[in-house]
C-alpha cells in the first residue's frame, strides 16, 4: 500500500511503495463513497469536544459543497459563547471530497492531540514531536501555568484548491467565510465579534487564510498562517494586505527544515517594510504532517488562545 502523502503540493518528494495489480489488492480498494487510503477521514473527538457536522451546498466556490467540522467544548455553562477559530487545510485536501477534507485537522495533523495537550496544561517535547528545545518548551509551560488554556469553537472547512495563479479560486474562498462566520455566529455558541474570531491554515491553507483573512478584515482580527505557501506571490499578498479595511494581527509560522522557509521569511519583511504589523516564529521541522501536529498547531491554537476576545464573566449574584 502507498504511504502517506504530504499535504503540500509541492511539498519535498514522497516515496511510496509499488502497488501490484493483484486479487488480495482489488478486494482492498475502497467501495464507493468511501474514503482512499490518503484521504483525510472522520475520528472520534478528543475527550474535551464534540464534532457536528456542517454543510454548505451550492457555495461561492464554483458552486461546490463544502462540509464542516464544528468541534465544541463539552459541558459549557448555559449561554456561554467562547471564541471562533477557523483552520483551513492542507493543499492535498483541498483536492479531496469535501467530505474527506473537512476532516484533516484532525485526521492528518493532530488537532485532537494538541486540544488534549494543551488542556492538560503541562506540554512535554513528546506533544511537540520533539520539534522544541527545552527553553521554549518551558515558556510554554510557563504561559499555561499563569494562564490555562480555555478553548474555542473549532470549525475546520473544506475549501477549494489553488490553480498556478491562485486568483480564480482564491477569490471565491472569502464569500464562502462569510457565510460560514455568519452561521456559525447564528448557530453556535460563539461570540460574534471580529475581535472573538480567528482565521488559521496551513501549506495552501496558510496562503488563504492570508489572502481570503485579509479580504474579511472586518470580520476576523488574527490570522495564523503555518508554513504558507507564499512561492511567487509576494506582490499578490502585498497588495491584498495594503487593501484591507482593518487592521489585524497577523502571524506567521515556518520550519527550519521547509523548502518553504525562505520565501515566508522574504515575505515577512515586505509585508513588515509596508507597515503591516505581524510576528514571524520559527520552529524546527519540515513541511510534512508532524509540523501542524507539533509546534504548528501548539502555537497555532495557544495565539489564538491568548489573542481572542472573551466574554466578561457575568456579574455574580
Amino acid at each position: 500500500m502507498s504511504t502517506r502523502r504530504a499535504f503540500l503540493e509541492g511539498a519535498l518528494a514522497v516515496s511510496a511503495l509499488a502497488v501490484t495489480s493483484s486479487p488480495k489488492n482489488a478486494a482492498s480498494k475502497p467501495k464507493k463513497g468511501e474514503p482512499k487510503e490518503d484521504d483525510a477521514h472522520p475520528v472520534d473527538p478528543p475527550p474535551s469536544l464534540t464534532f457536528q457536522t456542517m454543510t454548505f451546498p451550492k457555495t461561492s466556490m464554483l458552486g461546490k459543497t463544502s462540509v464542516v467540522i464544528a468541534a465544541i467544548p463539552k459541558d459549557l455553562p448555559k449561554d456561554a459563547r467562547l471564541p471562533l477559530v477557523i483552520l483551513l487545510p492542507g493543499g492535498v485536501h483541498t483536492k479531496q471530497k469535501p467530505e474527506h477534507g473537512c476532516w484533516a485537522w484532525w485526521s492528518d495533523f493532530g488537532l485532537g492531540g494538541v486540544e488534549t495537550a494543551l488542556r492538560r496544561g503541562q506540554l512535554s517535547k513528546d506533544d511537540f514531536k520533539s520539534l522544541i528545545d527545552d527553553a521554549r518548551l518551558a515558556a510554554f509551560n510557563q504561559s499555561l501555568a499563569t494562564t490555562p488554556y480555555r478553548g474555542a469553537v473549532i470549525l475546520t472547512p473544506w475549501v477549494i484548491n489553488r490553480q498556478t495563479n491562485p486568483v480564480p479560486h482564491g477569490v471565491t474562498i472569502p464569500p464562502f467565510l462569510r457565510d460560514l462566520i455568519t452561521r456559525a455566529r447564528a448557530e453556535l455558541p460563539v461570540i460574534p465579534t471580529r475581535a472573538a474570531t480567528g482565521l488559521g491554515g496551513v501549506s495552501v491553507g496558510g496562503l488563504w487564510a492570508m489572502y481570503a483573512g485579509a479580504q474579511v478584515s472586518d470580520l476576523v482580527s488574527t490570522i495564523v498562517a503555518a508554513q504558507p505557501f507564499t512561492e511567487d506571490l509576494d506582490r499578490l499578498l502585498r497588495k491584498t494586505f495594503a487593501a484591507r479595511k482593518e487592521v489585524q494581527r497577523l502571524r506567521i509560522i515556518t520550519a527550519t527544515g521547509d523548502r518553504l522557509r525562505p520565501m515566508n521569511a522574504q515575505l515577512a519583511k515586505l509585508l513588515q517594510k509596508d507597515g503591516v504589523p505581524l510576528e514571524i516564529e520559527e520552529y524546527p521541522g519540515y513541511h510534512n504532517g508532524n509540523f501542524p501536529a507539533g509546534p504548528g498547531g501548539i502555537d497555532m491554537m495557544m495565539t489564538f488562545d491568548r489573542a481572542l476576545e472573551r466574554a466578561a464573566p457575568a456579574p455574580a449574584l
